[in-house]
């Protein structure tokens, strides 16, 4: 592996053979970095730290695949296992704390000596804006802990993660509503929006049945879930005089996804909420983020909103990066349909200006 992110050096391949002869059990971890880069480190189940590891390597997330689908494939491609994502359950500690993009996941597996998974640990998932808050936590897992000290020893750990993320810190996003005659229908730099309409149900239906569109909302919708989908986000136009977007592409008209500003209950408060989800043939364009900025400007410029939460599952780290790229902030964990979330919030530049003056 190329002049790796890991902290520490793997042991000799005789070294590591020894101990694979002595143990019949071995631990291991899995890390998913920012870079979308993915390390393993196999050490002896005796030790807490990572300074035991017996052997590394690492690969990158292939075009449309899922964290889970990469760490399956790494695992059957460099382990001789047999594991399919559905099966596996990888999730055991998590902290943002090392990359501050949202998505350094750690997850704990056993195997036997011959590299057979033969079962997983699920801790607590966990939420640090830096280094510092994290290693106050008491329940941080061990290894984690020698991670983030051994990042701050060799400082490893980018300035913008050593304190909280503001406004001020982040790049302007630009504008990308370009004509607009109403806010029922705008195009931006390569899209068009409208209104969700009645006659829209195949499109929704396109969407919540996809397993890769769905799998971080929720799961796959029924066909009678959809219509009464369709349905609530009818009435939030009625009632609010915005809602649901469908998006297509300038130049072909293709259907790209949907993106919304809805009023929610979310954690028991009453927010105006942004969404957004794209068909997965257009990940990773930058069609996400300018779906949502021309949301954010529309609340903003033309609703004249204060803020806008924005919520995911505590996983879907490419949402996550959206937000932050936009500039909400972190708020807090929350649960939304008896799975875990994350609350962030951006908030009207130009109410928070008016207020200082």
């Amino acid at each position: 592996m190329k002049n790796s992110t890991l902290l520490i050096q793997p042991l000799s391949l005789a070294e590591a053979q020894k101990k694979r002869e002595n143990q019949h059990t071995y631990t291991g971890c899995i890390i998913l970095t920012h870079d979308h880069r993915i390390l393993l480190q196999l050490r002896d189940a005796g030790f807490k730290k990572f300074a035991s590891c017996i052997s590394a390597f690492g690969g990158c997330i292939e075009e449309d695949e899922t964290p889970e689908q990469t760490i399956c494939r790494e695992l059957n491609e460099e382990l001789g296992a047999k594991v399919a994502a559905s099966e596996l359950v990888f999730i055991s500690a998590y902290t943002e704390a090392v990359t501050h993009f949202t998505d350094v996941i750690y997850g704990y597996f056993w195997h036997d000596k011959h590299n057979t998974i033969t079962g997983c640990f699920e801790g607590s998932p966990l939420y640090c804006s830096s280094a510092q808050e994290a290693l106050k936590q008491p329940d941080l897992m061990d290894d984690v802990r020698w991670l983030l000290e051994q990042c701050q020893e060799q400082k490893l750990i980018r300035e913008r993660l050593a304190h909280s993320v503001t406004p001020s810190s982040l790049q302007p996003i630009e504008r990308v509503i370009t004509d607009i005659h109403s806010i029922e229908k705008f195009s931006t730099h390569r899209l068009i929006a409208r209104r969700i309409e009645s006659m829209d149900l195949e499109l929704l239906a396109e969407m919540d049945s996809h397993p890769m569109v769905m799998a971080t909302l929720g799961g796959v919708k029924t066909r009678e879930e959809t219509e009464a989908r369709l349905a609530w986000n009818l009435k939030q136009w009625e009632d609010n005089s915005h809602g649901l977007w469908l998006f297509f592409l300038k130049e072909t008209g293709k259907f790209i996804g949907r993106a919304s500003l809805r009023r929610m209950i979310v954690d028991d408060k009453d927010e105006l909420e942004l969404g957004y989800a794209l068909m997965p043939d257009f990940w990773g364009k930058g069609f996400a983020t300018e779906m949502a900025q021309a949301c954010i400007e529309i609340a903003f410029d033309y609703l004249d909103y204060e803020n806008i939460a924005c919520f995911t599952a505590l996983t879907n780290a490419p949402s996550r990066r959206v937000m932050e790229k936009l500039g909400f902030q972190y708020e807090k964990n929350c649960m939304h349909a008896n799975t875990p979330h994350v609350l962030y919030r951006l908030c009207n530049p130009k109410k928070n200006l008016s207020k200082t003056e």
